[in-house]
């Protein structure tokens, strides 16, 4: 009995010995599949934190892009309505010529006119007989036509081939479009 109670230690050894060995593989393992999992744990979030990062980063650019775009707008609007103040101001001098100087103004844009046109004129007050009475009127035989409602000031000559705009909006509004860069770098 002896041979058997030997026997039975041995197995119960061997299986001691066994179920070390199989539970140390197990830690090992277990160890190693933590260490992976913690390793690609650790990239997983290195790579969303980079990933977000970035796209905030992108965000905080458009952000920052849009604002400074908007400013932008805000700020040409206000130069657009300074720009347009300088060339209401300016219109409101013309307004205000007295009549020597606007009988001269006159006298000046008629030269313009070539024999027999026809001159439209403001509703100024007594702006045809102002015109009629002028001496270059009558030598070029020019004609009145009809008073216009819409200018403050000046005259439109008109022919068969075109019509040359004196008024005082059609010269501040040409002046305007053709100096709007000078008078934008003068400003600002």
């Amino acid at each position: 009995m002896e041979d058997v109670g030997n026997f039975i230690q041995t197995i119960i050894s061997d299986g001691n010995k066994k179920s070390r060995a199989i539970i140390n593989q197990a830690n090992q393992d277990a160890e190693k599949i933590l260490r992976e999992a913690e390793q690609a744990e650790n990239e997983f979030v290195k790579s969303n934190v980079d990933d977000i990062t970035k796209e905030n980063e992108e965000r905080l650019v458009l952000a920052k892009n849009s604002t400074v775009f908007k400013l932008n707008k805000l700020i040409l609007k206000e130069k657009n309505v300074l720009i347009n103040r300088v060339f209401e101001l300016v219109l409101d001098k013309f307004k205000r010529l007295d009549d020597n100087k606007y009988r001269a103004f006159l006298e000046s844009a008629l030269k313009y006119a070539e024999n027999g046109d026809e001159i439209n004129y403001s509703s100024r007050k007594d702006d045809s007989k102002r015109i009629s009475s002028l001496k270059i009127f009558k030598e070029k035989n020019l004609s009145l036509g009809k008073e216009l409602k819409d200018i403050s000031g000046g005259i439109i000559i008109s022919n068969k081939v075109c019509d040359k705009d004196f008024s005082f909006e059609g010269l501040i509004k040409e002046k305007k479009e053709n100096s709007i860069k000078q008078v934008a770098q003068s400003l600002f």
